[in-house]
């Protein structure tokens, strides 16, 4: 999946997609500027990407992520999840790489099958999980959390 940003985004904002891109296997960081939507599908086009993920923020920092979903050139909106950011990567673990395999354990239900269709679901073990509890999102690396760590408001199929 591709991972942008909201156009003019805050440096919170950029910072947390810069870190969703790093966190989800397979996923490309895509530095969005001023460009419109259809950049960003013609970009997922290119890539072979099916998903975009764009962070979208509210006086300077993070509140949602609208996912659209792309085919040849198109796409639409096929859900938003409002967030509130908690912890970025940079504050909780000094771990910058990217992660190739991802283990994953989720409580709520609705957002189990938001990321099984967005193929981030996976049982396969891991030195990487990322968990859900009580509403909060957050990445580990084995036994401790490399973040970022997020907190689910909701979640919205359009």
């Amino acid at each position: 999946m591709i991972i942008t940003t909201s156009r003019k985004p805050s440096r919170h904002c950029i910072a947390l997609a810069k870190d969703l891109s790093k966190s989800f296997p397979g996923s490309i960081y895509f530095s969005r500027g001023k460009k419109p939507i259809e950049a960003i599908a013609e970009k997922a086009n290119y890539e072979a990407r099916e998903f975009a993920l764009i962070v979208s923020e509210m006086h300077g920092l993070p509140n949602e992520i609208s996912i659209l979903e792309m085919k040849q050139n198109e796409w639409k909106y096929f859900a938003s999840i409002r967030i509130k950011l908690l912890k970025p990567r940079k504050e909780l673990s000094p771990f910058k790489s990217k992660i190739n395999e991802l283990k994953t354990k989720l409580e709520n239900a609705k957002l189990k099958k938001l990321f099984k269709e967005l193929g981030i679901i996976s049982e396969n073990d891991s030195e990487f999980s990322l968990i859900e509890k009580n509403n909060q999102l957050t990445f580990f690396r084995e036994n401790g959390e490399i973040g970022p760590r997020i907190e689910i408001k909701g979640i919205q199929y359009e």
